[in-house]
């Protein structure tokens, strides 16, 4: 494995803990991808429907910090033949049971590599997909290794979340941490060195991929926290409400997608 840095080593630490617990009680929903349902306002069922209307026979997938496996078989589903990499050996291990499990490992494949310099040929790959990944890389290095790997014509979709200046300045206050603390934690699921998307970052992204667009969010949903029963509800509001001017500027997740022309 390639040499990885203290901030990789205590990313590795974390998800080789976090991720046995994890992957032994997930259960893994196809809903997203082989039921009728929709749910557009929700942005991880967003991811899989992009995934799946771009989805060609013999479209090559890379889940993009593949995590403990949950989403590398829903893409496995779709038809795409996946690999998947995380900076984790429990991780892969757990994503490569898992497809087992669930009779896709025929289109599975996950090894150990760190984001900022992966073991993929140059255009590899159709679609890159990351799911909560980039805010614990660094992304000018991660970001480069995307476009290297992808096709020309081809496309990149990360979920990820993004600051808010005016949430966010609460978010961090005595308050805002006492009502929800973003300190590192298993139970949280928080590394210490995770960050979310600023305006740099995304000016970095565009840098690479100057056609990128933001699908926006988690604006009033993020009440959830203290309605969650709600969460649905909320979801729902904020993709009626988006259509509001200005509205999305209090977005705190985006769907960042990026086309190769190139």
């Amino acid at each position: 494995m390639t040499q990885v840095t203290e901030r990789q080593q205590r990313e590795r630490a974390y998800y080789d803990a976090y991720g046995a617990e994890r992957a032994s009680r997930d259960h893994v929903s196809f809903e997203p991808v082989i039921g009728d349902e929709r749910r557009p306002w929700n942005p991880y069922w967003r991811v899989f429907e992009l995934a799946k209307e771009r989805f060609t026979p013999g479209a090559r997938l890379l889940d993009f910090g593949c995590g403990w496996g949950s989403n590398t078989v829903v893409f496995a589903k779709i038809g795409y033949r996946v690999d998947g990499f995380d900076i984790s050996s429990t991780n892969v291990e757990s994503t490569n049971a898992l497809a087992a499990r669930y009779g896709l490992a025929d289109r599975v494949t996950a090894q150990v590599s760190p984001a900022e310099t992966l073991p993929y040929p140059d255009q590899t790959f159709h679609m890159v997909i990351g799911v909560d990944i980039l805010h614990h890389v660094d992304i000018a290095r991660a970001i480069l290794e995307v476009r290297r790997v992808l096709k020309v014509g081809g496309t990149a979709i990360f979920r990820e979340p993004l600051v808010q200046p005016v949430f966010d300045a609460f978010r961090n206050s005595p308050l805002g941490q006492w009502i929800a603390p973003n300190n590192a934690s298993f139970e949280r699921h928080i590394t210490e060195d995770e960050r979310k998307l600023n305006v740099t970052d995304v000016a970095t992204l565009r840098a690479t991929f100057p056609s990128l667009t933001i699908e926006s969010f988690r604006m009033m949903s993020r009440l959830d926290v203290l309605l969650p029963s709600q969460t649905m509800r909320l979801e729902k509001l904020d993709r009626t409400l988006s259509a509001i001017p200005g509205y999305t500027w209090t977005r705190g997740t985006g769907i960042i997608v990026m086309n190769r022309e190139n």
